[in-house]
């Protein structure tokens, strides 16, 4: 169901120019409906249909883009949440921070993700992943862990050797 208090903004930079290009999305093209009971109102932190915003632009500029922000703002009650994100190396690297404020303009949320493609193959890909939240003023790792996807589409999970995040 619709909720026109929910603005959708993503401004993207095509790589080498140092302009930034906007597209306004309608929340009922952003998130996916099918994940909302019956009656059910979109709200800023519905489920999106795409993990990045980078998805959502037409095909032929996704390989030429090097950054992206999106911005989702409830104009109702002054929530917003904005993620940021950086690509290089032939989108095999990137970067990720978002940002949730509540209604007072406070960070409630705060993370960036870092995923680096370490091994690619004929046969499978594999990424590495590391992931920070931000309390207190500081950064600090709360996942690491390698994704590999094989070509045949299977997809496993495996957190490093001997690396595991200890916070001790």
């Amino acid at each position: 169901m619709t909720n026109n208090n929910i603005a959708i903004n993503i401004l993207y930079k095509l790589q080498n120019t140092n302009e930034w290009c906007e597209l306004k999305i309608d929340p009922e093209n952003y998130f996916d409906k099918k994940y909302l009971d019956e009656g059910e109102i979109i709200e800023i932190n519905s489920i999106p249909l795409f993990n990045h915003a980078i998805e959502y632009l037409e095909e032929t500029y996704r390989e030429k883009v090097s950054n992206t922000r999106l911005s989702i703002t409830n104009n109702n009650f002054y929530e917003k949440i904005d993620i940021n994100e950086t690509y290089w190396n032939n989108h095999q690297n990137s970067i990720v921070e978002r940002i949730d404020t509540n209604p007072k303009g406070v960070i409630i949320y705060n993370v960036i993700i870092l995923t680096s493609l370490v091994n690619d193959s004929s046969t499978e890909n594999t990424w590495e992943i590391i992931r920070f939240i931000k309390e207190n003023a500081v950064f600090t790792p709360i996942l690491h862990t390698f994704i590999t996807e094989n070509k045949n589409g299977v997809v496993s999970d495996t957190l490093p050797p001997h690396r595991e995040i200890s916070l001790e």
